[in-house]
């Protein structure tokens, strides 16, 4: 059966029912109840499926007391989700929670649909919003990992743009002992082959980073949760070209792995070269959103990452960079401008937009990489054009 979009009727798309369960006791089984953190976590993945081309008919949250082990939702919950899967003509039902194999089998047979879980969610977006080969190469690492680890095949949009193993728009039956088997040599094969590619970019670009810096370009990381305008910060700063202080010094600027909460394991082992670069960085910019009001929490698993790759809150290369500041209202924006102030050399607010607080920024940077000197005398610097060019 061929689905459509309701926004674009000639063009077939999936169609996902998204479910977020959100753990309270006093709402067991509620759906739709307004649990604290459920409707951000509902909206955060509305937006992570339908950025992989997913269109998304209805969403809720459900509240549980605990996981079933057996579906997560006992009975009567995938009972009421195979009907909504039915009412809204749904081939896909999007978890937000990680499933284990049993859960997932249990719930693809109670809604006669494809099942997917938050784990799969982000790698398909990882792979979706992958910006250039190497990126892509990791994203497809860290999907197959997860894959081989499953005890039931875990059909994925990625392999659908490859070798047409897509999310399927109808029901298909769980493959016997010998395709899985077969499934999982073509895996072990293909992680094998990606990860001697990678293991071959990682070298060059080690080289290639151990070169800028013999050269005097300090490197410069840009981390942040997913959706905290961390690529249009990046592109500003470049501004399409190579990033230059005030002082007319050159930096080298790189994008780290998008931080989303509850990431995959082997999300962050697939992405290794992109997590050396800043491991390896002699600043490391944090980037906030003020303007998410869950932006605490998600600051909270960028904090965490960070501490994984060995930068705790106390190290001297960190900075955080505050933007997306023309979402703000007046007063709360210069609120907020006044508090970070205050934090002296610690934070900066600014706007890739408009390019509030951008010169500031570069001046910043300028003075926390005070001790780098480059190679070469640097090029002259309008005294009226941009800060960054």
């Amino acid at each position: 059966m061929t689905l459509f979009s309701a926004t674009d009727p000639a063009t077939p798309v999936a169609r996902a029912l998204v479910v977020t369960p959100v753990f309270d006791g006093a709402l067991d089984g509620v759906p739709g109840a307004a649990v604290p953190g459920g409707d951000a976590r509902l909206d955060e993945a509305v937006r992570l499926t339908r950025g992989i081309g997913v269109a998304v008919p209805h969403a809720e949250t459900v509240a549980l007391s605990g996981t079933k082990a057996d579906s997560l939702f006992g009975r009567l919950g995938v009972e009421r989700l195979g009907g909504l899967m039915e009412a809204f003509h749904a081939d896909l039902l999007i978890v937000d929670h990680p499933l284990t194999p049993l859960q997932q089998r249990t719930l693809e047979r109670g809604c006669l649909a494809k099942v997917v879980d938050r784990c799969t969610l982000i790698l398909e977006a990882l792979a979706t919003q992958a910006a250039d080969t190497e990126t892509r190469m990791q994203a497809d690492l860290a999907a197959l990992q997860f894959q081989r680890g499953r005890s039931i095949r875990c059909w994925s949009h990625l392999a659908d743009r490859r070798e047409g193993l897509g999310f399927q728009t109808t029901l298909v039956g769980m493959p016997g002992d010998t395709l899985l088997e077969s499934h999982r040599r073509r895996l072990t094969e293909r992680i094998a082959g990606l990860k001697r590619a990678l293991a071959e970019l990682r070298r060059a670009r080690t080289l290639q980073r151990a070169g800028r810096k013999a050269a005097g370009v300090p490197a410069i990381a840009l981390v942040g949760y997913a959706g905290a305008g961390v690529a249009s910060l990046c592109a500003r700063l470049s501004n399409g070209a190579e990033a230059r202080l005030p002082s007319g010094r050159t930096i080298d600027l790189a994008i780290g792995l998008p931080v989303l909460t509850d990431l995959p394991h082997s999300a962050i082992t697939a992405f290794g070269a992109t997590l050396d670069a800043v491991r390896e960085a002699d600043l490391v910019l944090h980037v906030r959103d003020p303007s998410d009001p869950n932006e605490a929490a998600h600051a909270t698993s960028v904090e965490a990452l960070l501490d994984q790759l060995g930068i705790g809150p106390a190290d001297a290369r960190r900075l955080e960079v505050w933007t997306k500041a023309d979402r703000l209202e007046t007063t709360a924006g210069a609120a907020l401008a006044l508090r970070l102030a205050d934090r002296e050399e610690g934070s900066v607010l600014v706007s890739a937009r408009t390019g509030l607080g951008l010169d500031a920024l570069a001046q910043r940077i300028d003075r926390r990489l005070g001790s780098w000197r480059p190679a070469a005398l640097p090029a002259p610097v309008r005294a009226d054009g941009p800060a960054l060019a």
